[in-house]
């Protein structure tokens, strides 16, 4: 590579682009970050809403139809599972020993719901479970899911119906929310931020190849020139003085030599004369 222009130009971009790289992986696991914090702060804030319209129904004895609200939440747009657990891990509002307990404390058939399969059977007895149940709001993250497991207060208003069991905590609410749209998110995000360094280093690039250009190399070739011109014997080759720098203070000196040289031989010929 012969321009000298070009292999400056290489050079600096890059030491640029690894510079752009190391601050796109830094930026890129900083953003990745953010957007997961924002899900789980969206999640978190999903849970407590569903959550308070669920005891809202729960409070107004419409047990039944918190079991079919929940039902049709599972098919419902960004929502992988949402269930109301009790403490044991199996799912609520499906068999009818709540409801036989409530009308055993109130001393009257108040309330009557038919039994209903569970969607899983089995109970849940994972560590996050027993975390909620602890009365700790547990947020998991899977491969293309984000969980809330969020514990289940006992209010005032639950002690008429519910005031035979002293537990602090009526169950969790566990709520799996799809991660598609955040995948999709930091991909599009992670294929712009590329984008965009690449495309700025071949700018610098450019931009510094065509600084180097101008105010180097030209200013070099005409010096070049130059000292070719006055090895032939033309003493009235000049060089431009455009700005003050070093090239600026190369150009003096050699049209001070090219002065002196002129001298020099002006008075050679006198002599020899």
């Amino acid at each position: 590579m012969k321009s000298l222009g070009l292999r400056l130009a290489l050079v600096i971009s890059g030491v640029l682009l690894c510079l752009m790289l190391i601050a796109d992986v830094w930026l890129e696991r900083q953003l990745t970050t953010a957007i997961y914090e924002e899900e789980r702060t969206q999640a978190e804030t999903h849970a407590k809403t569903l959550l308070a319209s669920l005891q809202t129904l729960m409070l107004n004895g419409q047990g039944t139809l918190a079991r079919e609200w929940l039902d049709r939440l599972h098919g419902a747009a960004g929502i992988v599972d949402i269930e109301v657990l009790r403490r044991d891990g199996h799912e609520a509002f499906n068999d009818l020993s709540p409801v036989r307990r409530v009308n055993d404390f109130l001393n009257m058939p108040r309330f009557q719901r038919e039994t209903r399969s569970p969607h899983d059977p089995r109970p849940v007895s994972t560590p996050s479970f027993q975390k909620a149940l602890q009365g700790e709001t547990v947020l998991e993250r899977a491969t293309d899911s984000f969980t809330v497991l969020m514990p289940i207060p006992v209010k005032t208003e639950c002690l008429a119906c519910h005031g035979y069991d002293g537990s602090p905590l009526r169950g969790v609410l566990k709520l799996s929310l799809s991660t598609a749209g955040t995948e999709t998110r930091i991909t599009d995000m992670r294929h712009n931020l590329w984008a965009s360094s690449l495309l700025l280093v071949m700018l610098v690039g450019v931009a510094m190849w065509l600084a180097l250009r101008f105010s180097v190399l030209l200013p070099i070739a005409n010096l070049r020139d130059a000292i070719v011109r006055a090895g032939h014997g033309e003493r009235n080759t000049r060089l431009p003085i455009i700005h003050k720098d070093e090239l600026g203070e190369v150009a003096q000196v050699f049209n001070r030599m090219q002065d002196d040289l002129q001298g020099y031989e002006t008075r050679i010929r006198a002599v020899m004369d």
